[in-house]
């Protein structure tokens, strides 16, 4: 069970670290640009429209194969609660969680540091 739960959370936590990439750090739009302080899109200049930008990638990359990998972390980020405590508190969960959606998100808004502009 802390399995589905860690699935259910992993997939919900990554929008929310998507959105916070967004915002604080910077976030790819796919056939755009990037968004966020640190990007070419100033995500200060309209709030709701960020949001949007923020949730057609999360989806864009989600279909691509990313709830695949969001799916297979939350795999990991529930057993991982489920081995590490005693007692089954979803709060162990959502830490877990948080980590294994931020790890993909972390991975695609730093991949032109890896291999180069898009």
């Amino acid at each position: 069970m802390n399995i589905f739960k860690g699935i259910t959370f992993t997939a919900f936590l990554s929008l929310v670290v998507a959105l916070l990439f967004a915002f604080i750090f910077r976030l790819p739009i796919p056939m755009g640009e990037i968004i966020g302080p640190f990007g070419e899109h100033n995500s200060a200049s309209n709030f709701i429209e960020t949001i949007q930008m923020a949730f057609t990638a999360w989806v864009f990359y989600g279909l691509l194969g990313g709830f695949i990998v969001i799916a297979i972390f939350g795999c990991f980020a529930g057993y991982l609660a489920s081995k590490s405590s005693d007692i089954k508190s979803n709060f162990t969960i959502i830490k877990y969680s948080f980590i294994a959606g931020l790890i993909p998100i972390l991975f695609i808004s730093t991949l032109d540091f890896i291999i180069g502009p898009w």
